[in-house]
Order: structure tokens, then C-alpha cells, then sequence
């Protein structure tokens, strides 16, 4: 009977690591993916930054209305950028946090 309820421990467990590891495999990927969607993102906000400093420096006998909206637009879209920087950069501090946790507990099953 021992030897019975201690296999179907020791099964339980192998189960636990294969989800606990299948997770970790899981939250790998989506930071792999976050860390390629934050480089885009800098890239794209890098750019629109040179853009927008090269508008700011025009001659101001060119700042006509269409310049000024063009300008506007670009601010806005910046900032868009920044903000879903910003929530990258969080996305990937939660997942660094599941990350850290998952490999705790699959040490403590070890």
C-alpha cells in the first residue's frame, strides 16, 4: 500500500515539473516575443524622434498649418510608441517575475 500511494506521488509530482516546466517553455517564448516587439518599438520611436527633431529645426518660414498637424501627428504617435514601450517593458518585468517564480518551485520539486 505504501509502495503504491508513494508511485502515485512520485507520478503526481512528474506531472507537477512537466506542467511547471511546459509554463517556464510557455513564458520563454512570450518574453522572447516581448523582447522582439520592444526592440521594434524602439527602433519605430528612435525614428519618429529624428523625424520630429528634423521638423522642430525647419526653417520657421516652412511652418505652415500642414507642417504644424504633420508635427502634432508625429507628437502624438511618440508618445503612442512610448506608452506601449512603457507597457512592454512592464509586460516583460511580470513575465521576468513568473519566470523566477516558476524556476523556484521547479527547484523546490527537485
Amino acid at each position: 500500500a505504501q509502495l503504491e500511494e508513494a508511485a502515485k506521488e512520485k507520478h503526481c509530482l512528474r506531472q507537477q515539473i512537466l506542467r511547471v516546466q511546459k509554463s517556464l517553455s510557455e513564458e520563454e517564448q512570450r518574453t522572447k516575443d516581448a523582447i522582439r516587439q520592444k526592440g521594434e518599438v524602439e527602433r519605430q520611436v528612435a525614428r519618429l524622434r529624428a523625424e520630429l527633431k528634423a521638423v522642430h529645426e525647419a526653417p520657421k518660414g516652412l511652418m505652415g498649418e500642414a507642417l504644424s498637424d504633420a508635427m502634432r501627428s508625429r507628437d502624438n504617435r511618440v508618445a503612442e510608441l512610448e506608452r506601449a514601450l512603457e507597457e512592454e517593458q512592464q509586460h516583460r518585468a511580470r513575465v521576468s517575475e513568473s519566470l523566477d517564480a516558476s524556476e523556484s518551485e521547479r527547484r523546490e520539486m527537485q
